[in-house]
């Protein structure tokens, strides 16, 4: 995870 980030947005960061 990228620390703050919830991860649902990590999750997506990593899909796209």
């Amino acid at each position: 995870e990228d620390g703050n980030a919830p991860d649902l947005y990590v999750e997506l960061d990593f899909k796209e």
